[in-house]
């Protein structure tokens, strides 16, 4: 039984402030992608903001149904002896940029995509299946997430500092590395 922080807040909020070795959820993402990325009996403990509203009833409705368990939920602002992290984010024009050795995470399903994502270094697995295939991620080079927009990058990017390494996310998803490729040509 693991213990997992859940951050419900906005990726941006995410990104800027979390609390040490949470992820980044929001409400509807952590009701599709929970089952996939978690086990039974986990145990969550959720941190909204004071101005977020948030459905606990269906969410622990959900968790009782996958046999998890729902812990406290706290207002990010009530923490205030605790050392905040925050989310390296890259622009898309800055990441096509690098020549530094990297892997490009792209976490969106293969239905999904239509618009190519850089080959350089590509690896996929769409978000749903992070978990079971961290291993398959080379350590110690850092990590670029990539999705449509960046939430679910965002989340990618959450779970694998949680595991230790060095992840990234792109700024704006595919959406912003195809206009930035445009600009380029």
């Amino acid at each position: 039984m693991a213990t997992n922080i859940i951050d419900l807040r906005s990726a941006q909020n995410f990104r800027a402030s979390h609390l040490p070795e949470s992820i980044n959820l929001n409400e509807n993402n952590f009701l599709k992608y929970a089952k996939a990325l978690f086990n039974e009996g986990d145990y969550f403990t959720f941190i909204t903001s004071e101005s977020l509203e948030v459905d606990f009833t269906r969410i622990q409705n959900q968790l009782k149904e996958w046999k998890m368990e729902m812990g406290e939920s706290r207002p990010i602002e009530s923490f205030t002896d605790t050392g905040f992290e925050s989310l390296q984010v890259i622009n898309a024009q800055d990441f096509l940029a690098l020549t530094d050795d990297y892997l490009l995470l792209d976490v969106r399903t293969s239905e999904e995509i239509t618009r190519p994502a850089p080959e350089k270094n590509l690896v996929h697995i769409p978000l749903a299946e992070l978990n079971k295939e961290l291993a398959q991620l080379e350590q110690g080079k850092p990590i670029y997430t990539l999705c449509g927009s960046g939430t679910r990058a965002t989340v990618a990017a959450s779970i694998l500092k949680k595991a230790g390494m060095e992840a990234i996310v792109i700024d704006g998803g595919i959406a912003a590395v195809n206009e930035a490729l445009s600009r380029k040509d």
